[in-house]
């Protein structure tokens, strides 16, 4: 062959591979190297804990009863007898619920029968709690819950020495009124509550 049939040649397959390089211009590139990445290390911010805000109680007006000055005109009674057995019983079961509101309460020394009442809620108790006084031994209340409109005993409560009794009703929507006989006892606490929620 001719050295300018070589030439000829050559600047042939210049001519094609300088076409080439222009119509395809990835044919001809040498592949690219990976890229170096740094890895990046994820912050971990904890995440805040959601707090509920707490419904607060619903306010209500706690009622302190008092006694009425002649009971057994008012409400045509005597105060609890000597014998009045069947009115009395244990302690009823505790609520296992936290969220209990006093409505009403009665703190005394002595005996007697409160102005009426009327209870709204479907579910409350009677919380009767005496300290015992100078002569716990000695000491006790009687307490009875009378329906105010034919003088009928719904519930009794009695507490001896030191100590608390509690009396869950389940009756509401009409009048009440207490009884209450003393013994030897220095100032006594009770507390008419219901849960919170049926406020």
């Amino acid at each position: 062959m001719a050295s300018g049939d070589l030439l000829s040649v050559a600047a042939g397959v210049g001519i094609v591979i300088l076409l080439a390089c222009i119509t395809h211009p990835g044919w001809f590139s040498l592949p690219a190297a990976p890229e170096e990445t740094t890895p990046v290390l994820a912050v971990m911010t904890p995440t805040p804990i959601l707090q509920v805000p707490q419904t607060p109680a619903p306010s209500v007006e706690v009622r302190r009863l008092a006694y009425v000055k002649n009971p057994a005109l008012q409400y045509q009674i005597h105060l609890i007898p000597e014998n009045s057995p069947g009115h009395f019983g244990a302690s009823d079961p505790s609520w296992q619920e936290s969220n209990i509101s006093t409505f009403a309460y009665l703190e005394e020394s002595r005996g007697g029968a409160t102005d009426t009442f009327t209870v709204p809620y479907p579910l409350w108790r009677i919380n009767c709690t005496l300290e015992g006084g100078s002569r716990p031994e000695a000491a006790g209340i009687s307490v009875l819950l009378v329906d105010a409109k034919d003088n009928k005993i719904v519930d009794g409560a009695e507490v001896k020495g030191r100590g608390t009794v509690i009396k869950n009703i389940e009756v509401s929507g009409k009048p009440f009124y207490l009884v209450v006989k003393t013994q030897n006892s220095d100032p006594f606490r009770i507390t008419l509550e219901t849960k919170t929620r049926y406020l």
